[in-house]
This record gives structure tokens, sequence and C-alpha cells, in this order.
């Protein structure tokens, strides 16, 4: 997924059909029609996906799972996984570290749901 300027990165489609499944309902999109404000849980038929900040804030503040994005000294990204669970990847821009982040959270979140 390319990142543009200024812009927050939105889930992929796939991230998005797994948040649902886990519970998301945040409104993530918003937009006037008329004089009032409509918002929007996910809404995978019409392409309506949450940034992954959002998503990442939903998984701290819902379902208590701590998570760290860090540069390190030679500008490589690290995401860590807290709470008893912990993960690390390298990669070169902090969006792509968010995303893997994301990943492997939901993949955590999901073998919880399945116990």
């Amino acid at each position: 997924m390319e990142m543009k300027e200024k812009e927050l990165q939105l889930v992929s489609f796939e991230q998005a059909k797994r948040l649902k499944a886990l519970g998301f309902d945040w409104e993530c999109f918003a937009w006037i029609d008329g004089n009032e404000w409509r918002t929007t849980d996910i809404d995978l038929n019409y392409g309506v996906f949450p940034t992954v900040a959002l998503a990442l804030k939903w998984i701290r503040d819902v379902k208590n799972q701590t998570t760290i994005v860090s540069y390190d000294y030679y500008c490589n990204v690290y995401y860590y996984l807290h709470n008893g669970n912990s993960a690390t990847g390298e990669y070169y821009t902090y969006e792509a570290a968010e995303s893997a982040l994301l990943d492997e959270i939901l993949k955590i979140l999901e073998q919880e749901k399945k116990k």
C-alpha cells in the first residue's frame, strides 16, 4: 500500500475483515450530507476502512494490548508487543512497521478468540 504525504494509511481489505470479525465498531469515516455529519463503521461493500493508527488505538483501548513502534540508530523500524506476547520486525518505513504490527496483533487476538 503506497503512503501519500500527509495522509494516514488505511488498513488493507484483509485487515478490515479481520478487525470487523474481532468486533471493531468504531466510527472511521465521516462526511457532510446536507447539514448533517454522517459516520459509519467498517463497510466492506463500500471500502470504508479505518486507518492503521485508529485500528491500533482500538486494540490498545478495547483489547488492552500495549504496542510500540520505534526507530533504532540505523533508522530501521521495529515493533514490539507486550502483555505476555512479543514479536519484532525490521522495516524501513514507520507505516510498514505499523501495518505489520497490526497483522501480528490480529493473529494473536484471533488465536485468543478461538480459545
